[in-house]
């Protein structure tokens, strides 16, 4: 099958609510944000992002055919400098395809269109296999706390 990987649009607001809801169900352990309180919620924060086309923030969609399979938000940090990596998720049945790097290279293409100048992007540290994936992605790790690390990718602009 074909794999794909684009910018997200209002049509894609439904597919994208789904694979969310689905992260957090699947894996609760990963995420800030609750499913139960999530699911409550007419639209989720990037639906409202995606229908009203915001600069605020962007989200990268993985495709296998037509069939959204993965996640990568970009959210505008205050001060205009920094792009943060959010909800970074791929179905479970699609893992072992490269598609989160596709989606970070996808991300760095973004990152070069716009101001800022930098990726960062929170994990935790029980998620070792995303930790590897950013690593050879080149993020570095800036800061950590009891429970997650701080990563960092500088653009060369």
């Amino acid at each position: 099958m074909q794999v794909s990987c684009r910018l997200l649009g209002k049509n894609d607001s439904s597919a994208y609510k789904v694979l969310r809801l689905e992260s957090l169900q699947l894996h609760p352990e990963l995420y800030g944000a609750s499913f139960k309180e999530q699911s409550e919620l007419n639209k989720l924060y990037f639906q409202t992002l995606l229908e009203e086309e915001s600069e605020q923030g962007a989200m990268i969609g993985a495709f296998i055919g037509e069939k959204l399979v993965g996640l990568c938000g970009l959210l505008s940090l205050e001060g205009g400098r920094s792009l943060e990596v959010v909800q970074m998720y791929v179905s479970q049945a699609f893992r072992g395809r490269s598609l989160g790097g596709i989606m970070l290279q996808r991300a760095k293409s973004v990152l070069d269109s716009r101001v800022e100048n930098e990726l960062t992007l929170t994990v935790y540290k029980l998620n070792t296999a995303a930790i590897e994936l950013y690593q050879k992605s080149k993020f570095e790790l800036v800061d950590q706390s009891e429970k997650e690390y701080r990563m960092s990718y500088q653009c060369s602009k």
